[in-house]
């Protein structure tokens, strides 16, 4: 059994996901603390103000529209950091394998079991969601997943610590419309 089996084995339980997601590790940060290099939180804004009596078919519309008036924040958020010369981190994306109770990302370099650090993983849903938690690696090995890209990388895994409420649910409605979808797509 390969490294990357060993780990899908006894860390992400059957409801799992690969995917590509912009991700940002952070070692030694604690996660209250990495978030604020990365850029400033804006809470999404209601477009308008019927927008909570709309119809269900318009309903999607307005996560879009907050969606992209959060990713147009970040982007002047960046820009005018970077303009006054702060330093500005970023997330890169990169294959994962993302599960309730633990995530697998590809890595240019190698983390030891027991490292712990801050991660910020954006989520592929409307609205966005971004998750801010602690990540405690546990297995590192060279990469062997049959995702891009294949030489020269690490299979990084951690297990999720502080992952609670609203990013919690987020997470699994994620991995749930995720394995749907998936599905539907086998089936064709």
């Amino acid at each position: 059994m390969s490294g990357e089996e060993s780990a899908k084995k006894f860390f992400h339980p059957s409801l799992n996901v690969d995917d590509r997601l912009p991700l940002l590790f952070l070692p030694g940060i604690p996660a209250t603390a990495a978030n604020q290099p990365f850029s400033r939180r804006r809470r999404p804004l209601i477009a308008f103000p019927r927008a909570s009596t709309l119809p269900e078919s318009e309903i999607p519309w307005v996560g879009l529209y907050q969606s992209l008036d959060l990713r147009m924040g970040r982007i002047l958020d960046s820009l005018d950091r970077l303009s006054r010369g702060e330093s500005l981190r970023l997330p890169r994306v990169v294959p994962v394998r993302i599960s309730e109770g633990a995530l697998t990302f590809y890595s240019t370099e190698p983390f030891e079991p027991g490292v712990k650090g801050g991660l910020i993983l954006e989520l592929p849903t409307l609205p966005l969601c971004e998750i801010d938690c602690d990540l405690s690696i546990v297995h590192c090995d060279s990469w062997d997943i049959d995702m891009e890209p294949s030489p020269g990388g690490f299979a990084v895994t951690g297990l999720w610590s502080g992952l609670e409420g609203e990013m919690r649910e987020s997470l699994l409605q994620y991995l749930v419309l995720r394995q749907r979808e998936i599905l539907a797509f086998k089936g064709k």
